[in-house]
């Protein structure tokens, strides 16, 4: 008999401060069984169905397609989602030589559910992607009503630890979604899910973002009949990603439409399109690095310093937005922007930005500095695996140094890294003789 992983004992677990929804997961791979669980506000307790297997498909698909098991699971699965397992399957086979074709076996759902949702979520974290597909939807709503997002589903254990290291990242995220809602007159969903510690152990996150968003979605089909996922890319900037246009809506079912919204719209543009909101400004979150979720600082929210803050803050500066974000610092680190890491999925992004920095003085500096950051990709990757690696390190064994690890590593991520741009200058040359030369 061949490997597989086991879905089983699927049941919902109620208490006066949460609706659990939990399965035991066994493998090969994993040696000990694992809980796995999703929690929900307790009034959910009525619509979240153990008899459905849908969340599973979604969530442990990619993880079991990376180490060559059979998925097996113990609960119904919906007729459209299991024959849509063959065309993800092939999608990510091709993307990828590491993910391996394999069989799903679990009985197929005979009947349709009896409760069909009629609200409309998107999952929310504060960031551009997920506040341009709200604003946008809202917006387009006022023409046409189905339009509009009925709930913010904020997730806790995707992008933000589950546990002890989100530091209170996540109450302070809730609690400005919260501010969100109220000001558009919508409703707010929690839900937490220590699913990461689950996937991370077989896929990067990258891989596995799509199928994690839609398996909470799933969970809820009796409460949405769409669920909405920001994209990140354009259509003219797709690579293969975890979440992706063409991915994503095939983990839909009979009752519940999975949509990758806002591919129409480049980064910068969602950040023009948002600059005009106060609310937008006062709330805004796009950080995801470690030395936001794992430092004690006062800046919790946005560290400033890793490379997504930077990418934001040059895009909020074309957009003459900047000095109105009260979530990131308000002047640009001109070095630390030269040495972020640009990795290679990033690049049409960064040019994106140069093409639209303009002529001052200013610009030239920034424009400059992000010439010099696509130049020396390499070397700076290796130092951040570094720093992430110290960071990591820290945390864990010594957390009481967290504010001194952190000072040090904004120095070295300050330093340069010399590359066949910046040798070519004199040592003693300022950036405004650089800037000339290159101009």
């Amino acid at each position: 008999m061949g490997r597989a992983m086991l879905v089983s004992d699927i049941r919902v677990i109620s208490s006066e401060r949460s609706c659990q929804l939990q399965a035991h997961v066994t493998a090969g791979t994993l040696g000990t069984d694992f809980l796995l669980y999703y929690r929900f506000p307790p009034e959910y307790e009525h619509v979240i169905d153990a008899s459905i297997g849908d969340p599973f498909v979604a969530m442990l698909l990619v993880p079991a397609m990376r180490s060559g098991e059979t998925l097996e699971i113990h609960a119904e699965v919906s007729p459209k989602l299991m024959q849509a397992t063959a065309k993800i399957q092939q999608t990510f086979a091709t993307w990828n030589p590491e993910f391996s074709q394999i069989r799903v076996k679990a009985p197929v759902r005979q009947n349709p559910p009896e409760a069909h949702g009629s609200r409309r979520g998107l999952f929310f974290s504060c960031g551009i992607d997920s506040f341009y597909s709200l604003m946008r939807n809202e917006s387009r709503s006022q023409q046409e009503e189905d339009k509009s997002i009925s709930d913010l589903i904020v997730l806790r254990g995707f992008d933000i630890h589950y546990g002890r290291r989100d530091s209170g990242l996540y109450d302070r995220l809730l609690h400005n979604s919260l501010r969100v809602a109220d000001g558009l007159g919508i409703r707010t969903l929690p839900v937490a899910t220590n699913a990461r510690e689950l996937t991370d152990r077989y896929v990067h996150t990258s891989w596995s973002s799509g199928g994690f968003l839609a398996s909470v979605g799933l969970c809820l089909q009796k409460v949405f009949r769409e669920v909405l996922i920001a994209a990140s890319d354009t259509y003219g900037q797709l690579v293969p990603w975890g979440s992706h246009p063409y991915v994503d809506p095939l983990w839909s079912t009979e009752s519940l439409t999975i949509v990758h919204d806002g591919c129409e719209a480049t980064r910068l543009d969602k950040i023009r399109f948002l600059a005009d909101s106060p609310l937008v400004m006062e709330t805004l979150r796009v950080c995801f690095q470690s030395y936001a979720t794992l430092t004690h600082s006062p800046r919790l929210y946005n560290c400033g310093m890793c490379e997504k803050c930077m990418r934001t803050m040059v895009g909020l500066h074309i957009a003459g937005a900047l000095t109105r974000c009260r979530t990131l610092p308000r002047t640009i680190d001109i070095e630390l922007l030269r040495n972020t890491d640009r990795g290679e999925r990033l690049f049409h992004q960064t040019m994106d930005l140069i093409e639209n920095l303009g002529s001052s003085q200013s610009d030239l500096i920034i424009k400059s500095a992000l010439q010099d950051a696509l130049h020396s990709l390499g070397r700076r990757r290796m130092r951040r695996r570094m720093l992430r690696t110290g960071t990591y390190l820290v945390a864990r064994y010594a957390p009481g140094l967290m504010p001194l690890w952190r000072s040090i590593a904004r120095v070295l991520m300050r330093m340069h890294v010399p590359d066949r741009r910046l040798v070519e200058r004199s040592e003693g040359r300022q950036i405004k003789e650089g800037l000339s030369r290159d101009a």
